[in-house]
């Protein structure tokens, strides 16, 4: 491509939340630094200078939001901004670049747009060197990286066909994540997120590294909900399910690498939601193990899916191979996440049962079980833990199974 088309593309930064913005930009620069020492020796002329691996390049950005929201953008752009972890820069000049961005100036005395600057430094994905890392940290690391490679996974651009099933899948998945939106602002970004997938893969062979970035943000995006772990995972299991039903007949190879890049988005999906729980998700050691379960079968089936449409060699183009690197961070993610839930399993309340000898009530069996407070509290739980109604308060049956946890 010559440097005459290149100039004529926008400016892509999708930031660490996974939101993705096409700016106008001006006055691309870039600066390259390496390590190294310089060494003077007595007695002998001239300097000894040792060059050792570049370090992380500095890109000076200039960039403009227009039209009549440009206020709201630019607002949309800077919370985005706020995310601790990498953005994706795609840059008509200088390709994909994985930075931070720590600072951003805006000039709004013109008042048809903003003009932002700031300056984006390259960032290695994994921390050098290595220190001790909060798994919660880790595991969101972990997703980022993977789904890194998960955008690039295409070989060849796909069908007219495949591109409708992607779209359908991304819909149904959107009427399956929405359910459990409580927050009016969370209903916003997921739908504009649906949007921007539905653009996005809709000319996927102009840019299909925008279109798996977009649909993979899509299908992240219920992870980070406000609502409890269980729901979310339980949601991303059934967006899992309806992927599934794609699976027959795919025989070409980007078919098959779609669906293997929407079921790895999913699966690590359900890990981010298990690492990041509200208050009271994990009670006690079974609600941990439970999410495990959830995350292994899952997993389980989905790479049962892969084995069925992997081919026999991958010496031809026609053949499907997974992506070792896809597979292999995606596996690691899984270990990592499942080692700390059944870290908080160990270290949360175990479950007990009874059988109830005669009739009894709840009130008596929570004050027998653990003790009644005054915000109830003990009650509800209590209740929530055996699916009690309020009306099993003054009477609850013999032989009734009661579970608890100590």
């Amino acid at each position: 491509m010559s440097w005459e088309d290149k100039i004529e593309k926008k400016l892509t930064i999708t930031t660490g939340d996974g939101k993705i913005f096409d700016v106008i930009w001006i006055n691309a620069t870039q600066s390259i630094e390496w390590h190294g020492s310089e060494f003077s020796f007595l007695e002998v002329d001239g300097t000894y200078a040792r060059k050792k691996k570049v370090l992380g390049r500095k890109f000076p950005l200039e960039f403009y939001f227009q039209g009549p929201n440009h206020l709201d953008e630019f607002k949309r752009f800077s919370k985005s901004c706020g995310d601790t972890r990498p953005c994706v820069i795609e840059h008509p000049l200088y390709d994909v670049i994985t930075a931070q961005i720590f600072s951003l100036n805006v000039d709004n005395t013109t008042m048809n747009y903003s003009k932002v600057t700031a300056t984006a430094i390259e960032t290695i994905t994994d921390e050098n060197p290595i220190t001790v890392i909060d798994p919660v940290d880790s595991i969101d690391q972990k997703k980022v990286s993977l789904d890194l490679f998960s955008e690039a996974e295409l070989s060849e651009p796909p069908s007219l066909s495949d591109v409708n099933t992607l779209n359908l899948t991304n819909e149904q998945s959107y009427k399956q994540g929405v359910k459990i939106i409580t927050i009016p602002e969370e209903a916003q970004d997921y739908f504009n997120a649906l949007s921007t997938a539905s653009n996005y893969v809709n000319t996927i062979t102009a840019s299909p590294i925008l279109a798996m970035r977009a649909t993979i943000s899509l299908l992240t995006l219920p992870s980070k909900f406000t609502a409890n772990v269980k729901s979310r995972v339980g949601t991303l299991a059934s967006q899992f399910v309806n992927l599934r039903r794609t699976i027959i007949g795919l025989s070409t190879v980007p078919s098959k690498q779609l669906y293997e890049i929407q079921g790895s988005a999913l699966i690590s999906s359900m890990c981010l939601a298990a690492s990041t729980p509200l208050s009271g998700d994990y009670k006690n050691s079974t609600s941990a193990l439970n999410i495990v379960d959830s995350i292994l079968s899952n997993y389980k089936l989905f790479l049962d899916d892969i084995d069925s449409l992997q081919d026999t060699n991958g010496s031809d183009p026609i053949f499907f191979i997974p992506g070792f690197d896809l597979m292999s961070q995606l596996n690691d993610l899984i270990n990592l996440t499942v080692s700390s839930l059944i870290d908080i399993a160990l270290s949360g309340r175990q479950e007990r049962s009874l059988i109830l000898t005669e009739d009894n009530n709840l009130i008596k069996l929570t004050h027998l079980l653990y003790s009644l407070d005054p915000s109830d509290a003990n009650m509800v739980e209590l209740m929530e833990n055996n699916n009690l109604t309020w009306r099993q308060m003054l009477g609850i049956d013999k032989g009734t199974k009661i579970i608890y946890y100590i």
